[in-house]
């Protein structure tokens, strides 16, 4: 954890923040509860490291002439919203809202307990069939509803699988997801985990629901 990311007790919205979760290249995620009623949430802030940095009042602030790239971001955090708040199954992450405040966006998102699965691989190396079936026939319900919904996911990795205390799977970060059309035409993202991305990613080159199967193959293969 850096030493950048905001404190405890900052608020954000209806919401404030106990404690930091994790964080990416792209972004900080926090454990925050509601102030009012007390439920928690997990609470994903845009803070791309070498494009911004926080001032004394923790707003973010760009850095060095990158206001473009920023902003960039900024829009695709936005965009991840919307394709979340669209997409409605208890193996997806459910957002909450999105909110703007210092200079930066927020989407507040269900808190998900457990592990990730590259947590967990990191811990055991390798699963059981019956694990591996308990995470992923969920995962693929949850991928299908995505791609009903005109989406694609385009960063399934252990990363992005949160492992519930039942053992369930559930997919996070959309950072990378893209409406199918825009993706079928090629429209190239470099929000991706090399190892998982199919070749047509790592070509920039139509992509597909197919896609996401292949990374999730990868995922199984890792597992």
């Amino acid at each position: 954890m850096g030493d950048d990311g905001l404190p405890p007790g900052h608020v954000i919205g209806r919401y404030r923040i106990e404690r930091e979760l994790g964080r990416g290249g792209f972004g900080i995620t926090y454990l925050a509860r509601e102030r009012r009623l007390g439920w928690p949430v997990a609470i994903k802030e845009y803070y791309s490291q070498g494009l911004a940095s926080r001032s004394d009042n923790g707003d973010v602030v760009p850095t060095g002439g990158n206001e473009v790239d920023f902003d960039w971001g900024l829009q695709r955090l936005g965009e991840e919203a919307k394709i979340l708040w669209q997409v409605q199954h208890p193996n997806i992450a459910r957002v909450h809202s999105y909110e703007e405040q210092g200079g930066t966006g927020y989407i507040v998102m269900e808190y998900v307990e457990g592990e990730s699965l590259s947590k967990r691989l990191g811990r055991q190396v390798t699963l059981v069939e019956a694990d591996i079936r308990q995470f992923v026939l969920p995962i693929m319900d949850g991928l299908a509803e995505v791609h009903r919904n005109g989406f694609l996911h385009l960063d399934i990795a252990p990363k992005n699988i949160m492992l519930t205390p039942d053992g369930t799977g559930v997919v996070l970060d959309f950072g990378a997801a893209r409406p199918t059309q825009r993706a079928a035409a090629g429209e190239a993202t470099i929000l991706m985990t090399p190892s998982y991305a199919a070749l047509e990613q790592h070509a920039g080159s139509s992509q597909s629901p197919a896609t996401d199967i292949y990374s999730l193959g990868a995922v199984l293969y890792r597992a």
